[in-house]
C-alpha cells in the first residue's frame, strides 16, 4: 500500500498563500453564524452524494487574524485532546452516498482506504457548507467507480490534492496475488459521485506524484524495448503530454503553474555493491509550446545502492532524494537535499547536504525550515533543512498527523515532562493499531469494522459577520502538498464534530 494513504505530508505553515490550510471562512451576508445545531457532544450526521459547490470567491472573504486565531487554538485541541464525537444515523459501506444532491461549497475531504482490501471499501468523509450562514456539516460520500471492474482488483496505491484524487488500481492474479498490471483513475473532489477519467489504463506503473492540479507518472512501455515512458497530466483540462523514453526514473512534480509544469527525474546510471550514481534532471513542460519537454538543468548525486530512491518536493526550489530502509544500515549517503538556483540562466541544481540515516518516512516542515524524518526504531528526528543538522526539540505525534505546530518560541521551550499528558491523550474506544488518516482539523480512523471521524476544531461564537467581497487576486484555492495533502482539504471555517458509526449496521 502507498505510503500516501496515511498522515499529513508537508506543512500547512508553509509562507505561502497556496499551502493554507486553516482558514476563516466568512459567510458575506449580513448575518450572524447560528449556534451550534445541538449542545452535545454527540450528534448525528446524514449521506448524501454532492453537487457542484457555490462560489467561495462569490460567496465568502477571509479574515486572515481570526484564521491565525483558529489555527493556534485547534493545535492546542490537537496537543491536549479536545474533540467532539457524535454518530451518524448508520451507513452500509456499499450504500454510503444518496441519488438526491447536495448544493453547497466542499471544505475538506479525508479519504481512507483499508489495506489490502477492494475499492468499495473506501471510506470517505467531506465537510460541506450548504448555504450561506449554516454552520459546515460532515458527510459520507461514495466514490463511483463507473464501468471499472472492482471484485478482482485492489488499491495498490492513493494520492490526492486538495483538488484531485488519485487511485491506482491493481488486478489479482489467478491465485488471489496481485499483479504488477494497473490502471491509473483521477476524481475531482467536487465529482467523486461521477465515474472517474481514466488517465492510465492496464501498465506496469512505476512512479506517481500530483501537486496541485498536475500529475506525473511512469510506467513500462514493452518488454521489447526496456524503456520507462514518462507522462504528465493537467487534471484541469484533461490533457497529457508524454515525450521522455528511458530507464526507469524517481519523479516529483517540483512547481506548476496553470501553464507549465516543472518536475525533478532521478535515474541511475552507475550502481556499485555500497554506491550508485544518480542524474537528477530538471524538466520543464509546457503543453502548448511545440519542444513540451525542455531539461533545464542536470546534477550528479552519489547514494546508497539496493533500494528504490524517492524523490520528494520540499518546496519551489528544494527537494530531496532518500532511499527506504531496507534492513541494514546506510554505509554511503541515503538522505540528500538538492537546491535549484535560477535567479539567472542558466539553472544550476546544487547538493545542499547529504546524511546517512535508516529511513521509513520524511515530512518537510517547512515554515520551521526543519524536516522530520522517521527513523528505523520508529523515532522521529528533526533536522534543520539548511545544513542537515539535528535540532533538539520535542516532537508529538498530534503534530505530525495534522501539520499544525506551536509558535517557534513556545516549542523551543517545550520538554518531555512539561508534554508528557499531551502524549498520553487517546481518543477512547480506538485501538493504537486503528489505520488513520488526518488533516488540520480532523483524524479519520478504521478499527476493524468501526469508522470513526475526530474533529478537533472550535464551534465558532455566534458573532457579526464582514460583507466585504473579497478582490480579483485574493488567494482563495489552496495546494495539497508534499505531502495531504497534497491536500485533503480547502481554507475551512474550522468548525465541526466528530463522527463514530459502525459498517454495515445501518439504514440507507
Amino acid at each position: 500500500m502507498d505510503s500516501k494513504n496515511g498522515s499529513v505530508h508537508g506543512e500547512v505553515d508553509e509562507a505561502s498563500t497556496d499551502s493554507v490550510r486553516s482558514v476563516s471562512v466568512r459567510n458575506v451576508n449580513r448575518k450572524a453564524h447560528s449556534k451550534a445545531s445541538s449542545s452535545s457532544d454527540v450528534e448525528s450526521i446524514g449521506t448524501v452524494a454532492v453537487s457542484e459547490p457555490l462560489s467561495l470567491r462569490q460567496r465568502y472573504e477571509i479574515d486572515w487574524f481570526h484564521a491565525y486565531c483558529c489555527r493556534r487554538s485547534t493545535e492546542y485541541r490537537w496537543r491536549t485532546g479536545k474533540y467532539k464525537i457524535y454518530k451518524p444515523n448508520g451507513v452500509k459501506s456499499r450504500s454510503l452516498g444518496v441519488k438526491t444532491g447536495l448544493p453547497g461549497s466542499r471544505l475538506q475531504s479525508i479519504l481512507l482506504t483499508p489495506r489490502e482490501t477492494s475499492p468499495k471499501s473506501t471510506v470517505v468523509a467531506s465537510q460541506w457548507i450548504r448555504k450561506p450562514g449554516e454552520l459546515p456539516i460532515w458527510v459520507l460520500e461514495q466514490i463511483n467507480w463507473g464501468n471499472m471492474a472492482t471484485n478482482n482488483v485492489k488499491i495498490e496505491g492513493i494520492w490526492w490534492s486538495d483538488m484531485y484524487l488519485i487511485v491506482r488500481i491493481a488486478e489479482l492474479n489467478a491465485d488471489r496475488s496481485v499483479s504488477r498490471i494497473s490502471s491509473l483513475c483521477s476524481w475531482h473532489f467536487n465529482g467523486l459521485h461521477i465515474q472517474p477519467n481514466v488517465i492510465i489504463q492496464k501498465r506496469q506503473i512505476t512512479s506517481v506524484s500530483i501537486y496541485r492540479s498536475w500529475l506525473v507518472a511512469q510506467y513500462y512501455l514493452t518488454p521489447r524495448t526496456h524503456q520507462y515512458q514518462t507522462v504528465l497530466c493537467n487534471l484541469n483540462k484533461r490533457t497529457i503530454c508524454q515525450d521522455i523514453l528511458g530507464n526507469k526514473t524517481y519523479c516529483c512534480i517540483q512547481r506548476a503553474t496553470n501553464t507549465c509544469a516543472h518536475i525533478i527525474c532521478a535515474h541511475r546510471a552507475a550502481t556499485t555493491a555500497k554506491q550508485a550514481t544518480l542524474i537528477c534532471n530538471l524538466w520543464e513542460i509546457v503543453p502548448s509550446r511545440p519542444g513540451v519537454f525542455y531539461n533545464k538543468a542536470s546534477s550528479a548525486v552519489k547514494m546508497m545502492s539496493g533500494t528504490d530512491v524517492k524523490a520528494q518536493r520540499i518546496d519551489d526550489k528544494r527537494f530531496v532524494l532518500w532511499s527506504d530502509f531496507n534492513g541494514e544500515s546506510p554505509s554511503t549517503s541515503s538522505l540528500v537535499l538538492l537546491e535549484l538556483t535560477d535567479n539567472q540562466e542558466p539553472i544550476e541544481m546544487e547538493t545542499k547536504w547529504s546524511k546517512n540515516a535508516a529511513l521509513f518516512d520524511l515530512q518537510p516542515i517547512v515554515s520551521r525550515n526543519m524536516l522530520a524524518a522517521t527513523r528505523a526504531n520508529n523515532v522521529t528526528v528533526l533536522q534543520s533543512l539548511e545544513d542537515g543538522s539535528t535540532v533538539q526539540r520535542v516532537h508529538l505525534s498530534c503534530w505530525k498527523h495534522s501539520g499544525l505546530y506551536p509558535l517557534d518560541n513556545q516549542w523551543a521551550k517545550m520538554t518531555d515532562e512539561n508534554t508528557e499528558s499531551a502524549q498520553a491523550v487517546s481518543i477512547p474506544k480506538i485501538s493504537i493499531y486503528a489505520e488513520q488518516v488526518s488533516s488540520p482539523t480532523a483524524a479519520l480512523f478504521r478499527d476493524g469494522q468501526s469508522v470513526t471521524l475526530v474533529d478537533y476544531s472550535k464551534s465558532p461564537a455566534s458573532k457579526r459577520v464582514q460583507s466585504k467581497v473579497p478582490p480579483d487576486n485574493l488567494p482563495m484555492q489552496p495546494v495539497k502538498s508534499a505531502s495531504f495533502v497534497a491536500r485533503s482539504m480547502k481554507k475551512m471555517s474550522l468548525v465541526g464534530r466528530a463522527i463514530t458509526f459502525p459498517l454495515g449496521q445501518a439504514k440507507r
